[in-house]
């Protein structure tokens, strides 16, 4: 923000982002997300620059300040939030098998089903490529028979 003559005070560009920022947080309660339609994706990604900005202290002092001013806790991209996520996906998993007897196609018709599809496609890669954490190999175990073979057991 500054001053110009003639026409006041001027935001810019960080400015004005900053503000989309503390609008979408008052009428939404939660951080943008990413890969969410409209202007939340872009929000998402403006908030992620500046996150990693903070992180590398090369986000302006009083850009940093303001957000904490505003927006205390900003700068936390909070990991039980995507745990919490990752159980959902895998409940999601696991009332669909229960349901329709087979795991969901990653190339279904139904964005719900593909949506879980490419989940469950995800979890088997990092498993192949020793990259999915213990324990979620063991919930996934526990929650849904044969997950990783590619057939539900009846």
């Amino acid at each position: 923000m500054f001053f110009q003559p003639g026409r006041g005070i001027v935001l810019s560009a960080w400015d004005v982002r900053a503000a989309d920022l503390v609008s979408f947080y008052g009428e939404h309660g939660h951080y943008p997300q990413a890969k969410r339609a409209g202007g939340e994706g872009s929000l998402y990604g403006w908030l992620f620059v500046q996150r990693r900005r903070a992180a590398k202290s090369t986000l302006q002092a009083e850009c940093a300040a303001h957000l904490d001013n505003v927006l205390p806790g900003w700068k936390v991209c909070a990991s039980i939030d995507w745990n919490e996520r990752w159980l959902q996906s895998a409940h999601a998993l696991s009332a669909f098998v229960e349901q329709y007897g087979r795991f969901p196609s990653r190339s279904s018709e139904d964005s719900d089903e593909r949506t879980k599809g490419t989940w469950l496609a995800r979890q088997r890669h990092q498993l192949k490529r020793d990259k999915l954490r213990d324990d979620r190999r063991a919930y996934l175990d526990r929650l849904v028979s044969n997950w990783s073979k590619g057939r539900p057991k009846a």
